[in-house]
């Protein structure tokens, strides 16, 4: 997810063929028996038949749209919604350690990869910190959106860790988690990626004030937001680089509003609003089809903003899927994305809960679903989640 499409692929893949085949006892290789039994869980079970829905509204606004190539790209694009809930209901129960130590390791690796970004930025500082002002990104691995959603889901991991007062070999090792989860917090504001450090801050708050009603300690949690909500402004006064990135946001807006700020990358994240607004309008019930929407957004570019030379889908995963699929599609798209975590009181599991919010939150400022490594990050951190808790529940109705 970090580093490599191709890896990424090839790990899905992975999933999908340990899902299919499995050693006998001479080790050799040969079809699992339970391949049925497996698709008539995912076809029967009330969460994972969610995950098929988003699939099957890809699929049916293809019968609708004229651009038929286009559509079979959007299809394969989502076919993990089809095949990865397979992989996992094949896959082996997560014990808590197993569970819990791939987040390990995703601390581990995020922060590996952030003193590699620090290096580099510390090498090139006055670039970089030239470029943040005018609303460019540090460099990172793959995509910087998509990465800062993987470090915030790795900063409320590290907490939920430390929180457990879970080690692998040494109870030490927590205050290494600690250690490493307060650095990543730190340096998602040295990154300055907005959407990041927005969807984090709001998961926090609502942990926080999801605790503060399970415990009761009022003072507390109060005084615990109103230092969360000074941290912006401190980062504010000592990082340059999210200064920078501040200051352009602010001018950036202001620029729109007078009128003269259509070349800012701001004023494009507004203008794709609009051009979404504009075709839901002209198509509520069922959108322009899964095909079509590419070949419409170019045209409504064309005609009300001549002068941008590459269109750009409504950097709002709600408001594509509208204009794409319309009310309807947007209903069905809202079920089988809430349904999963409010299964059986799924939302008491905490990181379940904060990767919610942290995928829905970037919904509103990306099209999250849109892209491999978007749809990686959702689909297997919800699946790997709901594997664990359907473990804890089985544990536990056995031991009752």
């Amino acid at each position: 997810m970090i580093y490599s499409p191709f890896l990424l692929s090839v790990g899905m893949i992975g999933l999908l063929v340990l899902a299919v085949v499995a050693p006998n006892e001479s080790g050799n290789w040969q079809l699992r028996r339970d391949i049925i039994d497996n698709w008539r869980t995912v076809l029967h079970h009330p969460v994972y038949r969610c995950f098929l829905i988003f699939f099957l509204i890809v699929f049916i606004g293809g019968f609708y749209s004229e651009n038929i190539n286009f559509w079979i790209r959007r299809l394969q694009l989502k076919l993990p919604f089809l095949l990865l809930p397979f992989a996992f209901v094949a896959a082996p129960k997560l014990e808590r350690q197993q569970y819990l130590g791939l987040y390990y390791f995703l601390v581990a690796i995020l922060t590996l990869t952030c003193i590699g970004i620090g290096i580099n930025y510390a090498l090139n500082f006055e670039a970089i910190t030239d470029a943040l002002g005018r609303g460019r990104s540090m460099p990172t691995p793959r995509n910087h959106i998509r990465f800062s959603l993987m470090m915030a889901i790795g900063i409320i991991a590290g907490a939920y860790l430390f929180l457990e007062k879970f080690y692998l070999k040494h109870p030490k090792e927590r205050w290494w988690i600690l250690g490493m989860t307060l650095f990543l917090f730190g340096f998602i504001h040295i990154l300055s990626v907005r959407s990041g450090v927005l969807v984090l801050y709001i998961s926090i708050f609502l942990l926080i004030l999801y605790g503060i009603f399970q415990s009761k300690r009022y003072i507390l949690g109060i005084g615990i937001l109103v230092g969360l909500a000074f941290l912006p402004f401190l980062a504010y006064q000592l990082l340059p680089g999210f200064k920078q990135k501040v200051d352009y946001t602010r001018w950036n807006i202001k620029m729109y509003q007078e009128g003269t700020g259509e070349d800012y990358s701001d004023a494009e994240r507004l203008i794709s609003l609009k051009v979404g607004w504009s075709i839901f309008k002209n198509h509520p019930w069922l959108g322009v089809g899964t095909g079509d929407i590419k070949d419409v957004v170019k045209d409504q570019y064309q005609q009300n903003y001549p002068t941008y030379e590459h269109p750009k889908n409504p950097h709002n995963q709600f408001l594509s899927v509208l204009a794409t699929h319309g009310i309807i599609g947007l209903g069905f798209f809202l079920w089988a994305f809430f349904y999963p975590l409010f299964y059986q009181k799924n939302y008491r599991h905490p990181l379940l809960f904060a990767l919610y919010i942290i995928i829905f939150f970037s919904f509103m400022m990306e099209n999250t679903l849109e892209t491999s490594i978007g749809l990686a990050i959702y689909l297997f951190f919800v699946l790997f989640d709901l594997k664990f808790i359907e473990n804890l529940k089985n544990v536990h109705s056995n031991t009752t």
